[in-house]
């Protein structure tokens, strides 16, 4: 559609905002009120009055969300080959560093940590110290929830700007601790410099150095002025999402210039990332960028997506966050809609009941409306997942979890795992293995004869002793079958005597085998088995990378599989948003991945006081109390950006 379409299709309160954009401006969207349209629209106009496309920095939250604006805008002006700088924050900070590296000491070619490498490299660093020296959390130094608490507070210290010497200052300084609370911040404090200084050693940044080392650039007057005179227009997506850092990099890059026009977008009641450290009150009236920059507030309010009663419903609502719409939605739907309440006693009961109303409306519904892929199901833990979806499966109901959280129990995955335990492992546990990878359809040896195969194994003639007599061509006491189901049992059998005895040797060496082994389901990358298999292939040069840069050689097979199980669903989780689900099934999702998807009919389960919405529990490294004067200390020394505690105070 064309821009000029467009501009006409604009409700009112969307033309207001691209008619009197100005200096400031503070859009306050609510849900299903085309926020992106009225952004793409906004860049298109800009675009049409002689703005060029390389001055314009449109920043938002998730590659999927700039991506959408970018595709938007480029098809108003396809021919452009302007520089385009519509992407995440992260991006557009790692691209600056790049062209200014210079300016804060690091290389060109810098690193990045993922999720998955943060916690390979808390890890190792827990591993290697000594219990006994930390006196408050030795006993729990080598669990992994540990470390992720230790990771998640290091995030809120550096969300915030603090430094390790900072910290130890303002530490020794807060008179109000308590003589434990001291001695924990203190080991807090050793594991925050261990981690700084491992991350600076294997040459890596994390996404809060991104933002962190930006800073630094542009309190560069020079380069600030540059990137300045750069960009005319800023505009902000998501901005309820924005911590106390990134609200700092944005007042950098604007400036005091008002020749530099800029917008932010969101509403304070969809921030999701409270608990990264986003601050939703800084968009609310009284909040930092409507007094800092005296911004004019545009409300959308008129919602498109949902019926009246949905609306309505939701207002009822007792929200903490305040917002400019409060009361002002309006639903311009004209589809009926409806808000059912459950009452059940548990969650197994919750799963069931759900999965016998998914089944009514797909089955005797009126005229059948809906098909399964118009449902969805929202959920909070992978608990409820599973719960959901074996209900789901007991009456038949097609459905599919989304993303790729669950691909470590993809038969693909769970072969080449049960063949990595085959290079790792010997006696008993090895023959596990080998039969669950025997079994598998992977490699498309007819099940039948495999059950045939089983039913002949003893203590004396193991499932080992079989593939030996297989390979040497002993065929007389096994199972008959026809000569492809053979061919292919003794291939897997060469592979088997390949792998055997390979603990020791290099996990890259070996994962080459077992691709080699399965590379016919590579044949077709966007298939959901070459995902499956790409992303395990994803976790084990992650884990390589990463080993390799903390102990300066390659990991063996037997480094990675005593803990191995545990790292394949820690990887899994942290693919929780990264691709959508392409299947007409009923979707599961996080409430998180379904921030703006749009479904018929939507079933949101786990209800109940305090975890949804989720009550931010407390810290569990630390009291509500000592972390509260830690932040009361930390604002008393006159700091660029006020620290910013998510945590409840009561």
């Amino acid at each position: 559609m064309s821009l000029s379409e467009d501009l006409k299709r604009l409700n009112d309160q969307q033309s207001a905002i691209i008619k009197k954009f100005g200096k400031s401006s503070l859009i306050i969207a609510g849900p299903g009120t085309g926020k992106t349209r009225t952004i793409s629209v906004l860049i298109g106009d800009l675009l049409h009055k002689n703005v060029r496309l390389k001055e314009i920095l449109a920043l938002t939250f998730s590659d999927k969300a700039a991506l959408e604006l970018r595709s938007r805008v480029l098809e108003y002006y396809p021919h452009s080959f302007d520089q385009c700088w519509i992407s995440t924050f992260h991006s557009f900070c790692a691209r600056i560093l790049r062209e200014q590296y210079h300016l804060v000491q690091i290389k060109p070619d810098f690193k990045l940590l993922t999720g998955f490498k943060e916690a390979l490299l808390m890890n190792g660093i827990c591993r290697r110290q000594q219990p006994e020296a930390f006196a408050e959390f030795g006993k729990v130094l080598h669990r992994r929830g540990f470390q992720q608490e230790v990771l998640t507070f290091i995030s809120l210290l550096k969300s915030n700007l603090v430094s390790p010497d900072e910290f130890a200052k303002v530490l020794e300084s807060c008179v109000e601790l308590t003589p434990r609370a001291r001695a924990r911040m203190r080991e807090l404090l050793a594991l925050f410099r261990l981690y700084e200084n491992e991350r600076d050693n294997t040459g890596y940044l994390d996404f809060r150095d991104l933002i962190s080392l930006s800073i630094r650039v542009l309190q560069n007057q020079q380069t600030a002025e540059l990137y300045r005179k750069k960009f005319r227009v800023i505009l902000v997506d998501e901005f309820q999402d924005t911590d106390p850092a990134q609200f700092l990099l944005l007042s950098l890059l604007k400036g005091d210039d008002d020749s530099v026009k800029t917008a932010v977008i969101g509403d304070p009641r969809q921030s999701i990332y409270r608990f990264r450290g986003a601050d939703p009150g800084m968009m609310t009236p009284k909040g930092p960028f409507k007094q800092k920059y005296q911004a004019k507030v545009f409300p959308l309010a008129l919602n498109y997506r949902s019926a009246k009663s949905i609306v309505t419903a939701a207002a009822k609502l007792h929200w903490r966050e305040k917002s400019d719409t409060d009361s002002l939605l309006e639903a311009r739907s004209e589809e009926p809609g409806f808000v059912k309440v459950y009452k059940v006693r548990d969650e197994l009961e919750e799963a069931r009941l759900i999965a016998r109303k998914i089944a009514s409306l797909l089955i005797y519904g009126e005229n059948r409306l809906y098909k399964p892929s118009d449902l969805a199901i929202l959920v909070r833990n992978n608990y409820q997942i599973d719960l959901i979806a074996e209900c789901l499966q007991a009456l038949h109901i097609p459905f599919a979890i989304a993303g790729d959280m669950k691909f470590f129990r993809s038969e693909e995955v769970i072969a080449l795992a049960s063949l990595l335990k085959v290079a790792s492992t010997s006696g008993s546990k090895q023959c596990e293995a080998l039969q669950r990878a025997f079994a598998s359809p992977v490699f498309g040896i007819k099940p039948l004869w495999v059950q045939a195969v089983f039913a002949l194994l003893t203590p004396a003639f193991t499932i080992k002793t079989f593939f030996e007599r297989l390979t040497g061509n002993q065929l007389e006491e096994l199972p008959e079958t026809d000569p492809e189901t053979m061919v292919k049992a003794a291939s897997f059998a060469e592979t088997v005597q390949i792998l055997e005895n390979c603990g020791e040797e290099p996990l890259t060496v070996v994962f080459a085998r077992l691709l080699l082994v399965v590379s016919s389901l590579l044949k077709d990358p966007s298939s959901e088995s070459a995902r499956n298999v790409l992303h395990f292939r994803g976790m084990i040069s992650d884990y390589c990378e990463l080993f390799q840069a903390q102990h300066a050689r390659l990991p063996k097979v037997c480094d990675l599989m005593p803990e191995f199980d545990e790292w394949l669903t820690y990887y899994a989780s942290t693919l929780e948003q990264n691709s959508e689900t392409r299947s007409e099934g009923v979707k599961i999702m996080t409430v998180h991945q379904s921030k703006g998807l749009e479904f018929p009919v939507v079933f949101i389960c786990g209800l109940c006081e305090g975890q949804f919405p989720v009550n931010l529990r407390e810290n569990l490294l630390t009291s509500t109390s000592s972390l509260e004067a830690m932040r009361q200390a930390f604002n008393r020394e006159g700091r660029a950006v006020n620290f910013f505690n998510p945590y409840p105070i009561s």
